[in-house]
C-alpha cells in the first residue's frame, strides 16, 4: 500500500492533539491492521515510521501517549522498551494479575498455599499436586516471584 492511501485510511483530525483513528480492520484487542511490505503489520507502527521516516528501533516497542490503540497520530506514539511499556500498563491500570489471567488459581488458593509451605508440612510438589500446577508455579507464589499484589 502506498503512503498516500494509508493516510487516507486515518481520520485525521483538526484539533491540536486529537486521536487519529484507524478506518479500516483492527485486531481483537482495538489495534489498526494493514499489509506493510507484503506482511501484515500493525497501522500505528507503520504511521510512525512513515511519519518519521524511519524503521522503529530493532527491539523498541511503541506506547501511545493517549492509550488508544486505534490511534495513529504521530505525536501520541514513542518508541520504549519492553519495561517502560509494562510500566506504563501498570501505571495506566490496564496490566491484569492474580486472578484476572490465572484459570486455577485464586488469591484464597495463593493465601492458603504460602500458609501451608510456612507451616512446614508442605513440599512444592505436594501443594502443585494439591492445587493442580506445577512446581515452578508453586515456588514463584511462595518466594513473591508471582502474585506480589497479596
Amino acid at each position: 500500500m502506498s503512503e498516500e492511501k494509508f493516510w487516507n485510511k486515518i481520520d485525521r483530525k483538526e484539533g491540536d492533539d486529537e486521536c487519529w483513528f484507524w478506518l479500516k480492520g483492527r485486531t481483537t484487542k482495538g489495534y489498526g491492521c494493514v499489509r506493510y511490505e507484503k506482511k501484515p503489520c500493525l497501522a500505528h507502527r507503520v504511521a510512525f515510521q512513515y511519519y518519521h521516516k524511519r524503521p522503529i528501533i530493532e527491539g523498541m516497542f511503541l506506547l501511545h501517549k493517549c492509550d488508544k490503540p486505534a490511534c495513529c497520530r504521530p505525536s501520541h506514539l514513542r518508541e520504549g522498551t519492553n519495561q517502560e511499556n509494562m510500566d506504563d500498563m501498570a501505571n495506566r491500570g490496564r496490566r491484569s494479575k492474580g486472578s484476572q489471567i490465572s484459570k486455577i488459581l485464586t488469591e484464597a488458593h495463593v493465601l492458603d498455599i504460602r500458609d501451608k509451605y510456612a507451616s512446614g508440612g508442605y513440599t512444592h510438589r505436594s501443594l502443585a499436586t494439591l492445587y493442580n500446577t506445577t512446581n515452578p508455579n508453586i515456588h514463584s507464589i511462595i518466594h513473591r516471584n508471582t502474585w506480589t499484589h497479596i
